[in-house]
């Protein structure tokens, strides 16, 4: 098929929508798919993936997600397409990916009702009201159930017509380390004794994914215990705020910042739980990563990859991320585990995550193509 790809930024070492887009891609072409891509900037492309560079607004606007969503328009609108995928706010399409927050969503979780009357915000919902419609979109992908009853309940669009296609992982990449040796030799690479429980927490931008809220709850777990306890924290944002918190906590000698890391399958067999209590996203990929590696996972209902999580199986999910006393009663109990319970909890993750590849997902992604090729008919 002739397919057309919409997002105004690729880079296979971005993010976590930019590696979708990688992976989505790759898996495509390698399937015999014809791909052009429509962005403003791009990095590190693959082989055979054709770009069209949109231009950026010679004006600046206030909401340049809808300048890239007219540009990109006008370029798609010259060609003929079997399918327009788009994987950002913009109608009309085919097929549209959700990979950012519902805004309609995170407003009232990120912004004060002052900070809400921005021009800038009016813009995003205006696009992402007019990109979840269902005159102007045919089909919509979600990668978890909580996204897809938002754009229901949110913006009206028929059930019946959002399917949830979960993240792959790739399993080659990231796997249960093969031998106690190789998980001993990762932990002392973080300088950790083997009796302390190790905390990860991962995550680009630290507040939005509750930092914060993560040191208060360790903070809360009774003195013996705490002390047991390291968390180790991965990720480039900027650790200033958090040393000063962890400091007033008296947690500074058990929080180990460790910047910026390119290969995560070694601190995933370092720790002994992922804890990700998350603001709001649609499917934290770091989730899922971490359980095909054996780890399981703290984390929110506001996190659409807690539909991977079970209590008491493979990790636990609280409410939110204001949740601080649950979240401490769970993390004070793991840590008085039995290094025999914690390891049915390791197989528990390793379990949830066993089904989710890139294969299934582009199986489920091509499904979709066929479907609209076929209403097209």
């Amino acid at each position: 098929m002739k397919i057309a790809l919409i997002r105004r930024k690729y880079d296979a070492l971005g993010g976590g929508a930019e590696k979708y887009m990688h992976n989505v891609s790759v898996g495509l072409l390698q399937r015999g798919h014809e791909l052009t891509l429509f962005a403003e900037r791009v990095s590190n492309l693959p082989a055979g993936l054709e770009w069209v560079p949109v231009p950026k607004p010679r004006i600046p606007s206030l909401c340049s997600a809808a300048a890239f969503h007219k540009a990109a328009q006008r370029a798609v609108s010259k060609r003929h397409f079997d399918v327009v995928y788009a994987l950002c706010r913009t109608w009309p399409s085919d097929l549209l990916r959700v990979t950012e927050q519902i805004h309609a969503a995170w407003l009232p979780i990120r912004y004060s009702a002052f900070a809400r009357l921005n021009p800038r915000h009016r813009g995003i919902i205006q696009l992402e009201k007019q990109s979840l419609s269902s005159r102007h979109t045919r089909y919509v992908v979600t990668n978890s159930e909580l996204v897809k009853r938002q754009i229901v309940s949110l913006f009206g669009y028929p059930g019946d017509r959002v399917f949830v296609i979960r993240n792959g992982v790739d399993h080659d990449e990231f796997f249960p380390p093969p031998s106690p040796a190789l998980r001993l030799s990762a932990r002392q690479g973080l300088g950790v004794r083997p009796d302390k429980i190790v905390l990860l927490f991962a995550a680009a931008n630290f507040r939005i994914k509750g930092l914060d809220s993560a040191l208060s709850a360790i903070a809360r777990i009774p003195g013996e215990i705490r002390s047991r306890v390291v968390m180790v924290v991965v990720g480039g944002d900027k650790p200033d705020r958090y040393l000063l918190q962890a400091k007033q906590l008296a947690l500074d000698s058990q929080v180990i910042f460790l910047g910026k890391c390119r290969e995560m399958r070694s601190l995933y067999w370092a720790a002994d739980l992922l804890f990700y209590p998350s603001l709001y996203e649609p499917f934290a990929n770091v989730c899922l990563e971490a359980c095909a590696c054996g780890l399981p996972v703290l984390t929110t209902a506001l996190n659409g990859s807690s539909e991977l999580i079970v209590n008491g199986r493979n990790g636990h999910v609280v409410r939110d991320s204001d949740a601080l006393m649950e979240m401490s009663g769970f993390l004070g109990e793991f840590a008085s585990f039995s290094t025999e319970r914690r390891a049915e909890f390791s197989q528990a993750a390793i379990e949830a995550a066993q089904a989710l590849s890139w294969t299934r997902h582009l199986d489920g992604l091509e499904m979709l193509f066929a479907r609209l090729l076929s209403d097209k008919a």
